[in-house]
């Protein structure tokens, strides 16, 4: 047992014990244990429950059969919960009455059960019933003391107290209810606990909470008036807390901390029985057939029993809940649409084809227990997937919006018997009548779709999501929508609003994972005299005016977040931080009656009703993590997922859409999709366009035909993916038979199937010449300036055939001339041809997102593009510590009161600039997730307040609206995804939501014109050989061989060196950038052979400064005392201090005798992280021979000793390094890759509600009014371990060939040697990343199917070991029996594999491909590399027989299956593998 048990709960125990025994059994027998006689107590108070007991009033009591409490007269009913939740069953009168026994005795209760509102409303039971005023704090991640205890205001200058929820109960003798326990921060909480023992609390203002005996003890002795002003406040008697938690680990959150859970009475609050429940369900919906409410409840109870038998005791559950509330909103829903499948309204509020979509088993579970009920038998389990419709059975007719703020909706059947429904719902402001014919196209407006160019046709799939949205809205739902991004989840939520009148009472919250839950319902500001205000979110206002409140991405808000709005979107009130309450319509009502008030009087007490016509529409991707959708967030919205659309409506949508489209371009279009979605079904690095990149694509195509396959190169930036998944879209092109690639087989066999000649790079450059830019080039700029009839000045820009006229905004402004960009600009062919793609969706009105590496000219791109068009720009840079904040808008503190200065996006959005968002790949992506609002849907909320709108129709806009300018633009400038930039893939997040250019290098023509403008009189040979040299090192990179991406600058910087300073000589400019891979020895001899090839020595250039800087150099140098011929270890200094020039030291730099670096002589060189001090070549020369020869005799024993250390021998070592040096460089790069994701991984988070660090600028006005923890500061996330567990690995299973044709052909091809060189590339490569992934290694022969290598729980530490599994591979080829099973170890691979749980598995299996002879197939073969689907299996065929191994590959999975003929290349086609994959970046 983890808890201590002190003196609170033994105490406890005996009062319980004192009181309420005698009333329930009779005295025990003598010799019986006082445990025995609790639990006998407790056994006949079971007895006496079942019994009937009703509560009665009378003389201001309340009794429950044993227990009574007094009923206090309250002034303020507002506080008093006026509505009745629960009925008084036997299981809840039992449990009231506990809590009346704990209430009685002055002890706190602690509410623990599984998620849901049953908990609270069972505590808002019992306070109606008793009569007691509520103090309601919700518990969360940023719950800090001052929420609890007490908050500085500013009024008039002066700083104000304002007691919290916890002071106000406890003052009042209110019931202070906490909800989500289990969602505050470590070490929160814990300040309640002497208000919860003692009923004391020392509050910030010197004002201390006292208990009523001592402070009635005490103001006998001192008199009211000391009382007072010694600051003491006396605790009501009649205070109670009740606390509102989840059982942890069962359900995701923080342990409750021991002193807290000592302090508190815990009652487990379990769902209602069976009998009660289906009372309830037949009460709710008398019409629903009585055998399907009780075939719900059989598969309900069947569904827990299943759960708690396959979920470990002590971890998570499952599956979500499946509780009360969703059974009963249910067979509501049937009541309403009788012809409704009960297996569709099962869906909407039980969503399990999303919480089922990433576990198989998972999936068949439910899907086997569902079909066991006849509620869902009838529909077929099978078809609730995301492959159908949502099946509602009834189809909207007609809406009519009326101007009371009611619609009347009429539904007709789906099942062709004409039976229709006709139902008044709550609307929007804008009243209108609709028709929605099941057949015909209903296209939304620009404006009020308020994306640009984005009209939104409902085609029959998406007309049934709409009905279905619809029928929510009947029953009340609130609405979450998923989807993958761009299916199209803004437009329908627009052609909602439009239907239902709500389309200018659509409130957006674009939500980020810094976003706090008081962000989502109020936020603080300072009025003009400085006093600190609340005004109410976007949210709380659609809740106050009754509009639809769109919270867009509540998958990227932190866990538990979204839950903190359970009580408003299930119960309809919200008790908000200065102390607002949102009251239901019903219970605002109610009050009103026994306050015998008005509205407006209410609202004078800051209560307020929440509006009939409010409503949540949250939308969240499908692509991410489905965790958010966990127990209580599943109970709050009613979710339709949005599956793509099948190819027959996507290609109607087009035609509706964008009609100017050809019929070849729709054609070929349509082609590409198809082939795409087939490939992506089976392989999970290929994703399918959204419907946002299809109507791009086609936009552009209706714009500018003829370009298929290059749009749909720039719109899924093909340029940039891995070369092996280019490989994979060339096939799907190839198979979609675009124009301008080469027919499918010939593909197949030369890229699309692992390379040509098994080359990567081969296949790499076949891969890229299919989306290399095609151009002439006679292509020229051209442009000029006119006037237009009303005297404006116009300029066009002419480039090729692309021209755009537009009026010079620089001119309207004179500010506005001073930001037009003015750039030095070469031009040249590729650059032409860039500008003019750039022309072209600038004019079809796009943003636009440039990526590429360093140096490639993004930024002078954008700028030319500009100055061309005389466009101000406004600039940005962004970098990790950019927080959605600073992106919008700077707050500053002025005379004590915050002003918020307008960032750059602001200035360009109300000037109609064009904003540059520079280094957009650096910013977290919830940052740079923001600026989809912006981008599609034209909105943002500013952090001061303001809005950003793209339109406010005939109404002038008030002085918080700031309406975009019709000639704003986005330009986001951004590194290629991946290794070596390590930033944040944008192009994955926000990629769809722009004009997608992948900018690189220019050709070789292009290149000789920018270094010639560059360099007018640097010789051609030179120009030349560059272009040559950095030409091969490009290519080294695309193999893998090197990391830095070379470019365009790096030639540059070279060429204006040789320009300023000819006789400096070509090393010496090289080495300025070559410099920085002097110490990387792999990178750098690579490096030099290649120029050496071109007479160029890279060795020569240190030697040029070593001759100019001699006598500077040695003039402070150290000299080193003359060899002693003594050659020692040297003493090893404890603080490892620096020693420089000495002759005693062990680590030392610059010195003589002892093992160091840089010296003059020592017996081997010792590293003790210093800087290195060299001596003179000419001083190493002057040691005699004979102290040379002793210091390597000493290096030798010392390396001896070391070997002997890790049971090696030299001969062993030398071997080992043979295998090692082949693949030392694939190690390199694949470490380097490694500990770029790993420190990105560590990479520090902002923690919040410090007392030390930055002022966070969330907190400005709470460091105005004096409060402490309004700093942040970058820390490891103490909250992590306990909200998401433990991070899942990577697997990897290394299937290695160790048959007998490998030893008997290694001879002839190397084979056996390469393979030893791939395990000798992952056990040194993966050698101190275990905390990242787990690998394992086996060989299969003819005699075996696995032969352990390595394990994934040991692998080995140091070269004997992994000499050691070397040796076995050989040993297992040379006197293993002949044979393959090749088939049989990659099963036994793929099954062993999930055994353990992981993030992502992968098979790599490597064999010499002589399968006729052992009669294998490739169906076969095929059938076990996609036997388990969340299992990536690979096969490397080392072809001996490269025929048969060809037609292997032709019929295996497209991109899983690749030929190696030559050896040497088979660790760079496994690092590709890496690479492809995400396993390395």
């Amino acid at each position: 047992c983890n808890h201590f048990f002190g003196f609170s709960s033994l105490l406890s125990f005996f009062l319980h014990y004192l009181c309420f025994t005698p009333l329930c059994c009779a005295p025990p027998k003598a010799g019986v244990d006082r445990r025995m006689r609790y639990f006998l107590a407790r056994a006949a108070i079971q007895r006496q429950w079942a019994l009937r007991l009703h509560p009665s009033r009378s003389f201001g009591t309340v009794t429950i059969h044993d227990a009574s409490v007094t009923i206090p007269e309250n002034n303020k009913p507002f506080r008093v919960p006026q509505l009745k939740y629960l009925m008084d069953t036997q299981v809840v009168l039992q449990q009231l009455r506990w809590m009346m026994q704990k209430d009685s005795m002055g002890q706190d209760i602690f509410l623990m059960g599984p998620p849901g509102p049953l908990r609270r409303w069972l505590a808002l039971r019992y306070c109606q019933l008793v009569n007691k005023e509520v103090e309601f704090l919700s518990i969360s991640r940023d719950t800090t003391e001052a929420d609890i205890k007490v908050r500085r205001e500013i009024s008039r200058g002066n700083v104000l107290w304002i007691n919290q929820p916890s002071v106000n109960a406890a003052v009042n003798g209110s019931i202070l209810l906490l909800e989500g326990i289990e969602k505050a921060e470590r070490n929160v909480l814990p300040v309640l606990n002497n208000l919860l023992e003692n009923r004391e609390m020392a509050l910030d203002d010197g004002r201390f909470l006292m208990h009523p005996a001592r402070y009635d003890e005490l103001r006998e002795k001192y008199g009211q008036e000391q009382m007072d002003k010694m600051g003491f406040m006396r605790v009501s008697p009649d205070f109670r807390v009740i606390a509102l938690g989840l059982p942890v680990p069962l359900y995701t959150g923080t342990p409750l901390d021991p002193p807290l859970r000592s302090r508190f009475q815990c009652l487990a609050v379990t769902p209602l029985s069976t009998a009660e429940l289906l009372t309830r369900l037949k009460g709710a919906a008398p019409s629903v057939p009585f055998e399907t409410i009780k075939s719900l409840i059989g598969f309900m109870e069947a569904l827990r029993e299943v759960d708690t038998a396959m979920s470990d005791q002590d971890s998570a559950r499952m599956f979500v809940d499946l509780t009360e509330l969703e059974a009963i909103k249910w067979a509501c829903m049937l009541q309403q649409f009788p012809k409704m499948p009960p297996a569709s309204a099962l869906v909407h509020v039980y969503p399990f084809p999303l919480i089922c979509r990433e576990d198989e088993r998972k999936a068949k579970v439910f899907k086997d227990v569902l079909s066991k009920f006849t509620f869902a038998s009838a529909e077929g389990v099978q078809k609730y997937d995301f492959n159908g419709g949502p099946q509602n059975g009834y189809h909207t007719e007609s809406v009519t919006v009326r101007a009371d703020r009611t619609a009347e909706v009429t539904m007709i059947s789906t099942a062709g018997d004409g039976s229709k429904i006709t139902v008044t719902v709550p609307s929007g402001s804008t009243p209108h009548s609709a028709g929605i014919p099941t057949t015909s196209t209903l296209v939304v407006d620009d404006q009020l779709e308020g994306a640009a160019h984005q009209k939104f046709s409902s085609q029959p799939y998406l007309a049934e999501v709409l009905d279905a949205m619809i029928m929510d809205h009947v029953m009340g739902h609130h609405i979450c929508l998923v989807s993958e991004n761009g299916n199209g989840k803004t437009s329908l939520v627009h052609q909602f609003a439009r239907l239902l009148g709500y389309h200018h009472d659509v409130h957006t919250v674009h939500l980020y994972a810094d976003m706090s839950t008081r962000d989502l319902l109020q936020r603080r500001v300072t009025q003009e005299n400085g006093d600190t205000i609340w005004e109410l979110t976007p949210l709380m206002s659609a809740a106050l005016h009754g509009g639809i409140a769109v919270l867009d991405g509540v998958d990227k808000l932190k866990p538990g977040h979204i839950s903190f709005l359970q009580r408003l979107l299930i119960d309809g009130e919200m008790a908000l931080f200065d102390g607002t309450m949102f009251k239901s319509e019903a219970e605002f009502e109610i009050l009103k009656q026994k306050m015998k008030c008005t509205d407006e009087e209410l609202n004078s007490h800051k209560v307020f009703k929440v509006h009939r016509s409010f409503r949540v529409i949250a939308l969240a991707s499908s692509q991410e993590d489905l965790k958010w959708l966990q127990h209580e967030a599943q109970c709050l919205f009613s979710y339709l997922y949005i599956r793509p659309l099948e190819d027959a409506d996507l290609q109607a949508v087009i035609t509706a859409v964008y009609p100017a489209i050809t019929d070849e371009d729709r054609k070929h279009l349509m082609s590409f999709v198809t082939a795409l979605r087939i490939a992506s079904g089976t392989e999970s690095t290929l994703h399918r366009l959204s419907l946002r990149q299809v109507l791009r694509v086609a936009r552009h195509l209706a714009n500018y035909p003829g370009e298929v396959r290059e749009h749909i190169a720039r719109c899924m930036l093909v340029a940039f993916m891995p070369a092996f998944q280019q490989q994979k879209i060339v096939k799907v092109m190839a198979q979609a038979k675009l124009p301008g690639l080469p027919e499918s087989e010939t593909v197949v066999h030369a890229g699309g199937r692992g390379g040509a000649a098994g080359k990567p790079e081969a296949a790499t450059s076949l891969a890229k010449s299919f989306f290399s830019k095609i151009f002439s080039r006679d292509m020229k700029v051209e442009f000029w300036d006119r006037k237009g009839s009303d005297g404006a000045v116009m300029r066009t820009v002419k480039i090729g055939d692309v021209e755009v006229t537009l009026p010079r905004a620089d001119m309207e402004d004179p500010a506005a001339h001073t930001l037009v960009p003015s750039v030095l600009f070469y031009d040249n062919a590729q650059h032409t041809r860039d500008l003019r793609d750039l022309l072209k969706a600038y004019k079809t009105g796009d943003h636009l997102l440039m990526v590429g590496n360093q140096g490639v000219g993004k930024n002078k791109l954008a700028d030319r593009l500009l100055q061309l068009l005389c466009m101000p720009r406004q600039y940005i840079q962004l970098h990790r510590d950019t927080t959605v904040q600073a992106l919008t808008v700077t707050p500053s503190v002025v005379g004590g009161v915050v002003h918020w200065e307008d960032s750059p996006l602001v200035k360009a959005v109300k000037k109609g600039h064009v904003l540059v968002v520079d280094e957009v790949d650096k910013a977290p992506l919830e940052v740079v997730g923001v600026l989809k609002g912006l981008v599609e849907d034209k909105w943002m909320i500013l952090a001061d307040g303001r809005r950003i709108v793209g339109s406010v129709g005939n109404r002038e806009p008030d002085s918080r609206t700031i309406v975009m300018h019709p000639r704003f633009r986005l330009f986001a400038l951004s590194n290629r995804p991946g290794y070596p930039f390590l930033g944040n893939d944008f192009f994955a997040t926000c990629g769809d939501l722009f004009s997608c250019h992948a900018i690189d290098n220019p050709d070789v023509g292009s290149i000789r014109q920018v270094l010639r403008s560059y360099g007018p009189n640097v010789p051609t040979p030179t120009i030349d050989f560059m272009i040559n040299a950095f030409t091969r090192l490009g290519q080294l990179v695309e193999q893998g061989v090197l990391s830095y991406p070379y470019s365009l600058r790096e030639m540059v910087n070279v060429v204006k060196h040789l320009q300023k300073y000819p006789s400096d000589g070509l090393e010496l400019a090289l080495s300025n950038v070559f410099n920085f891979d002097v110490h990387d020895r792999n990178s750098y001899s690579v490096i030099a052979s290649l120029f050496k090839e071109y007479g160029v020595d890279l060795a020569n250039a240190p030697k040029v400064l070593q001759k100019l800087d001699l006598r500077a150099e040695f003039s402070d140098s150290v000299n080193p005392p003359a060899p002693s011929g003594e050659l020692k270890h040297g003493k090893e200094d404890p603080e490892n201090t620096p020693h420089v020039g000495g002759n005693q030291w062990a680590g030392g730099t610059g010195g003589t005798d002892t093992a160091g670096l840089g010296g003059r002589i020592g017996p081997y060189r010792l590293d003790a992280g210093h800087q290195v001090h060299q001596v003179s070549d000419e001083d190493k020369a002057n040691v005699p021979e004979e102290i040379k020869a002793k210091a390597r005799a000493m290096g030798k024993e010392a390396l001896s000793k070391r070997l002997s250390e890790i049971n090696m021998s030299k001969h062993e070592d030398s071997l080992y390094m043979k295998f090692y040096n082949d693949v030392s460089q694939q190690i390199t790069i694949i470490k380097e890759m490694l500990k770029g994701l790993q420190s990105k991984s560590q990479e520090r988070t902002w923690l919040r509600n410090q007392t030390d660090g930055v002022w966070d600028e969330n907190k400005l006005i709470e460091g105005l009014t004096g409060e402490k923890a309004i700093f942040k500061r970058r820390g490891e996330d103490p909250n992590a371990e306990g909200w998401h567990g433990e991070h899942k690995k990577k697997r990897l299973f290394f299937v290695l060939d160790v048959s007998a044709s490998m030893y008997r052909f290694n001879g002839m091809d190397g084979r056996l040697d390469r393979t030893a060189e791939v395990a000798v590339m992952i056990m040194e490569a993966f050698h101190g990343f275990e905390d990242k992934l787990f690998y394992r290694i086996t060989g299969h022969s003819g005699d075996e199917v696995e032969i352990p290598l390595v394990e994934s729980t040991k692998p080995p530490s140091n070269k004997n070991e992994r000499l050691k599994v070397i040796y076995q591979m050989y040993a297992h080829a040379q006197y293993c029996w002949t044979g393959d099973n090749t088939v049989r170890a990659m099963q036994r691979a793929i099954d062993t594999i999930t055994k353990d749980e992981g993030s992502e598995y992968f098979v790599f299996v490597i064999s010499d491909a002589n399968f006729q002879r052992y009669g294998m197939r490739p169906a076969g073969l095929s059938r076990v590399m996609q036997s388990k689907p969340n299992v990536k299996a690979y096969l490397i065929f080392i072809a001996s027989m490269w025929n048969e191994a060809q037609a292997f590959v032709s019929q295996l999975p497209a991109g899983h299956s690749f030929t190696c003929l030559d050896t040497k290349q088979l660790p760079s086609i496994l690092k590709q593998i890496f690479i492809s994959e995400g396993i390395v970046k």
